[in-house]
């Protein structure tokens, strides 16, 4: 029984936090990681690679069909909560006009590009290292380093699928 309540007097569930078995937070899984940015002494030369495009050549086809049935699953999800001060406890995903609104430690059960979208939501801070290749010849490297912006937990998914699904998203890097 936390402090301060009486044993008579009904406490709410969010004081009491409960651990579910079997279940990954976002957190505890691999986050695809960006390549370093290299950049010379003199700060001439930046190597950056290029992202990929591809153009789709049909309008309409059965795998398409099929992907957006399966954005259009219902997933349940959990926010969960920080212990950073300055972190969001309320924010809002706005997918095609649709918005909806979530709030760390709650339960959500919403379409699976909702989730999509919060499982893309990353935040990338990058480290300085000083390095010497083998002419003597120094130069900087900026390894990223990426984490989530909202973990999470998904309770509750139906699809087979949807553990690949999942992991495969997060390792892709931002």
């Amino acid at each position: 029984m936390p402090r301060g309540v009486r044993k008579n007097q009904e406490t709410k569930a969010i004081h009491n936090p409960v651990i579910m078995s079997g279940q990954l937070a976002g957190s505890q899984q691999d986050i695809g990681q960006g390549k370093a940015r290299h950049i010379e002494a003199d700060g001439d030369k930046v190597e950056l690679s290029p992202q990929t495009v591809i153009i789709a050549d049909k309008v309409y086809d059965n795998e398409k069909m099929a992907m957006l049935a399966f954005f259009n699953e219902p997933v349940t999800i959990r926010i969960l909560t920080t212990a950073d001060k300055a972190a969001e406890q309320k924010f809002e995903i706005n997918i095609n006009g649709q918005p909806k609104l979530f709030q760390r430690g709650q339960s959500y059960t919403v379409q699976r590009y909702y989730v999509d979208r919060i499982l893309r939501l990353k935040n990338t801070h990058y480290g300085q290292q000083e390095v010497t290749n083998s002419q003597g010849v120094r130069s900087y490297q900026y390894p990223p380093i990426t984490t989530m912006k909202y973990d999470y937990v998904i309770e509750r998914d139906d699809n087979p699928r949807g553990k690949d699904w999942e992991r495969a998203v997060l390792s892709e890097s931002s």
